[in-house]
């Protein structure tokens, strides 16, 4: 090796060397004065104001600055605000019906689980009184799944006002024909279950866009809440 190229590591060598240490020295008072925050006896604490953090949500510290109308700082009032909007409204109800939708979509696998299970116990015993007891159950069941799917039948026209017919109404019409009839095997009813899974799915992933939608309309309506300030002048 010449002496040009042992010198120049030599330099790229005490370079990364400053380069470190500089990066660890970063490190370290990026950590010491997120610390400071958060330490009574620093000018820092709190951003330096000393005025404990009040509970119960009433009131909005200054060292805790917000993004949104020191009007609307209190959580009542922002909710208040936001009911007055007619979108907002209409995208909470559009994420609680669908909510009440999946819950009635998930309640119809397990009542065909219940009504197998009873069936195939009972063909084991084979007694007079275990078969009596065997459609007792499944009567009982049976029960259940006829109000389940009223309940599921219901939101045909829920469905198609919020022009969901595309997305979810062909599935619902499956799960509501698919339940009435009798599956003969468990693997028939696990592929039935798996089925209803993806509807459920379907219908998370629709709640979840439509909580996206719920956030960003939020904070557009917070942060600029002139139509509120308008109504309390009236």
């Amino acid at each position: 090796m010449c002496i040009r190229d042992r010198d120049s590591n030599m330099e790229s060598r005490d370079s990364s060397k400053v380069v470190s240490e500089d990066l660890v020295k970063a490190i370290v008072q990026s950590e010491q004065a997120f610390r400071n925050q958060f330490d009574p006896n620093s000018l820092l604490f709190h951003n330096g104001d000393p005025t404990p953090v009040p509970l119960g949500g009433v009131r909005q510290p200054k060292s805790m600055p917000t993004v949104y109308s020191d009007q609307l700082n209190d959580a009542e009032a922002m909710e208040e605000f936001l009911l007055t909007n007619p979108e907002y409204n209409d995208l909470i109800a559009r994420r609680d019906q669908l909510g009440e939708l999946k819950k009635a979509v998930s309640q119809v696998p397990p009542i065909l689980e219940a009504i197998l299970r009873h069936r195939d116990k009972g063909n084991h015993i084979g007694t007079q009184k275990a078969e009596q007891k065997k459609h007792e159950l499944i009567a009982q069941e049976k029960v259940k799944l006829d109000v389940s799917l009223k309940e599921l039948a219901s939101f045909g026209p829920i469905i198609a006002s919020l022009k969901y017919t595309e997305l979810i109404g062909k599935d619902l019409a499956t799960i509501e024909k698919r339940a009435k009839e009798e599956f003969p095997t468990k693997e028939e009813l696990t592929d039935f279950g798996f089925f209803v899974k993806k509807v459920t799915q379907k219908i998370f992933n629709e709640q979840k866009r439509i909580l996206d939608q719920i956030k960003i309309l939020k904070k557009k309506l917070l942060s600029n809440p002139k139509p509120a300030e308008e109504k309390k002048t009236d």
